[in-house]
């Protein structure tokens, strides 16, 4: 087995996911947590062949990371009509039942060890990963690629309303939506206001303090 990374829950407890190999073109990703008396450890998904085309590196998954802020999500790579695609993975019930969404789809060429951001949640998390051709440590040609999910902010004017509070609104440079977020010892997300009378996209704001 290879270990791929390990996270704590909220409660502290360890979680790991981690490749088995029952023969070299058949690795599969498992996932393990300790709930504070026992472990259990289900087996996720088949993944594939190594990602590395050097018959000295038979060993090589595609990968599999957790999500550090929620080890209930996470982020792998896998062999999908033999080109390694990455996908996110998420459990409700602690690893008994999981729903996955791709990252990509269709690619030309494979999509390798996605990874999640320490410290980032909601609407700013985005996971990278590699993509490109890989033969082996010494001789690839990658680079990295991430989706673009955090929202475009355009035209933030910003406001103090209350002691050791700063509000900003802004609207989305796609939607046209009216957005609010604040920080008072720490930032909130993205609010929407949706759009202006009409559905008309809402024009840059402007805001006042007043006493």
């Amino acid at each position: 087995a290879w270990v791929h990374d390990v996270a704590l829950d909220a409660a502290g407890h360890p979680v790991i996911v981690y490749a088995t190999f029952p023969t070299d073109s058949d690795h599969r990703y498992r996932y393990a947590r300790w709930d504070g008396s026992r472990w259990t450890d289900r087996e996720l998904v088949r993944a594939g062949r190594s990602m590395s085309i050097d018959p000295r590196e038979p060993n090589y998954s595609g990968g599999i990371t957790l999500d550090h802020e929620d080890p209930a999500t996470l982020y792998l790579s896998r062999q999908v009509g033999g080109v390694f695609e990455t996908e996110a993975w998420t459990t409700p019930d602690q690893g008994a039942s999981w729903s996955s969404r791709p990252l990509t789809s269709g690619s030309a060429r494979g999509n390798y060890r996605p990874i999640s951001p320490r410290g980032q949640t909601g609407d700013s998390h985005d996971p990278v990963w590699m993509h490109g051709g890989y033969v082996h440590f010494t001789s690839y040609q990658t680079g990295l690629r991430t989706p673009i999910r955090t929202r475009d902010i355009a035209d933030p004017s910003t406001v103090a309303w209350a002691p050791r509070r700063l509000d900003i609104f802004a609207r989305d440079g796609q939607s046209g939506e009216l957005l609010q977020k604040y920080y008072a010892g720490g930032w909130s997300r993205w609010r929407g206001f949706g759009l202006a009378p009409g559905g008309h996209p809402i024009g840059p704001p402007t805001v006042a303090s007043w006493a």
